[in-house]
């Protein structure tokens, strides 16, 4: 559900205004700098990714924005007069909403955690423009995790994590969105071809490796809408 309550929630409010300054594109280092968030380190940004969760037993909602650098550095980060480093340790004074820093050497990540928080995603992701929309997923997935990322070679790609209902057709949604069946180079998956698959695998095979649902530079597998060419990449860890 989505109130005045969710939207107030902090990782909320920071995932719409931060997503709404890396859509602006350009240079990872300069975009940090305007987000509210200071970050002083002798390394130059390499790459921003911004995420939001909702998930596990007692309904989490976490931000989390890591940023990696272009090689081993300290770091500090602040964050409404408060300065992390890596002796930082959690911080916040109430039960169900903290955050914490982690420093890594060539990356920092920042958290923010809200405990019991009803079902939001499908609201958040709706309200986000900053995020390419597929209005569709909603009527056959659950929205578990969206992805911003901005790299300093590569540019910004989008992720959005889903789970699919059981008992829903998402070929219905998927085909209606303009989306085709197809292998990684572009070729199309064919309904003969489905068909002898299943018949070897069995009904619950899923898709062969390599074959997912293909829209310009957009990829939906079972679990994951991926935006921009380069999204495998800037997401990888």
């Amino acid at each position: 559900m989505y109130t005045e309550g969710t939207k107030g929630l902090r990782a909320v409010e920071l995932w719409h205004a931060w997503g709404e300054i890396l859509a602006r594109g350009g240079d990872p280092g300069v975009l940090l700098s305007t987000i509210s968030l200071r970050v002083t380190a002798n390394r130059p940004v390499a790459r921003l990714r911004l995420g939001l969760s909702h998930s596990g037993p007692g309904t989490q909602v976490v931000l989390e924005l890591r940023i990696d650098f272009k090689g081993t550095t300290k770091a500090e980060l602040a964050l409404d007069r408060v300065v992390y480093d890596e002796r930082s340790s959690l911080s916040g004074d109430r039960s169900d909403a903290w955050c914490r820093a982690v420093f890594g050497g060539k990356f920092v990540e920042f958290r923010v955690v809200h405990e019991n928080v009803p079902r939001l995603m499908e609201a958040v992701y709706a309200c986000s423009e900053f995020m390419p929309q597929l209005p569709a997923l909603a009527e056959v997935a659950d929205i578990r995790w969206l992805q911003f990322g901005v790299d300093a070679a590569l540019g910004a790609a989008q992720r959005v994590h889903f789970e699919l209902h059981q008992g829903k057709d998402e070929r219905t949604a998927f085909d209606g969105m303009d989306f085709s069946l197809c292998r990684a180079d572009r070729t199309p998956y064919t309904d003969a071809e489905e068909h002898a698959w299943l018949a070897r695998r069995g009904p619950d095979a899923g898709l062969p490796r390599g074959v997912a649902w293909r829209r310009d530079d957009v990829v939906l597998t079972a679990t994951c809408a991926s935006f921009g060419e380069h999204a495998p990449k800037i997401f990888s860890y």
